[in-house]
């Protein structure tokens, strides 16, 4: 009886039902969307061009079996499906930026965004960090500092862009030092300035003066003149107010 139960034992152990399956080929892309071409090797420009649908965000992964790509292909009126693997999955190409290029790209960017009397005067930026592959432009946002003088630790974003699509966004710790022209806003109290309203294609002006203090892109009382009627406006520059009411 042993015997039997040990033979019994080594055919279920041996059997072929718990062999792996093939393994699924892995590819990576440097582009937020996926192409037949990443996918099938061999294939004519005009079929390798077409769009198999988004990437996977950066650490993450996408399995496109044969059916789909056979498909899109048949869609296109393309049959050509000889070198269509079983499966591929997809991930997001990566690179590696250095905080030498981070800082680099913060001093380069940040420059326009220093308003009247703010310098900056030092970048942290940190450690190497991965973003996905196949950025085009990287821009830098600057939240205005506050109204006083002296050093001050702010954070800048840098957002990472494929064409207008935003794939990532670091903050980034600066120090910053601020002028006494720094504390001066950019229009004072009982200035005047010129309310615009818009309705459509339609533009007027009218005269007023600030009811308060102000920076470029703050909202701001308007007091008109003569009617002494309050808007609420936004400023655009240090002369003009855009009405957010109705004057």
């Amino acid at each position: 009886m042993r015997p039997l139960i040990f033979a019994a034992l080594f055919a279920f152990v041996s059997t072929p039902c718990f062999a792996a399956g093939p393994k699924v080929r892995e590819i990576r892309v440097a582009s937020s969307r996926v192409s037949v071409g990443d996918v099938v090797e061999g294939l004519a420009p005009e079929a390798a061009g077409i769009d198999l649908g988004p990437a996977p965000a950066m650490g993450g992964s996408r399995v496109i079996d044969r059916e789909e790509i056979v498909r899109v292909l048949h869609d296109h009126d393309i049959d050509d499906a000889e070198h269509v693997p079983a499966s591929v999955r997809v991930l997001r190409k990566t690179k590696r930026v250095e905080p030498t290029d981070i800082e680099q790209l913060v001093r380069q960017g940040v420059t326009s965004k220093l308003t009247r009397g703010v310098a900056l005067s030092a970048v942290h930026p940190g450690r190497a960090i991965d973003v996905p592959d196949g950025f085009t432009r990287v821009t830098v946002d600057l939240p205005r500092p506050p109204r006083r003088t002296g050093p001050v630790s702010s954070a800048v974003s840098l957002v990472f862009f494929e064409q207008s699509e935003a794939l990532v966004m670091i903050s980034v710790p600066v120090d910053l030092t601020l002028s006494e022209e720094a504390a001066i806003p950019d229009l004072v109290h009982g200035a005047r300035v010129t309310l615009v309203v818009r309705r459509g294609l339609v533009e007027v002006t009218s005269s007023g003066t600030a009811g308060a203090d102000a920076d470029i892109g703050g909202i701001l009382p308007v007091v008109l003149h003569p009617s002494g009627r309050v808007v609420r406006a936004r400023l655009e520059d240090s002369e003009h107010a855009v009405a957010l009411d109705s004057p």
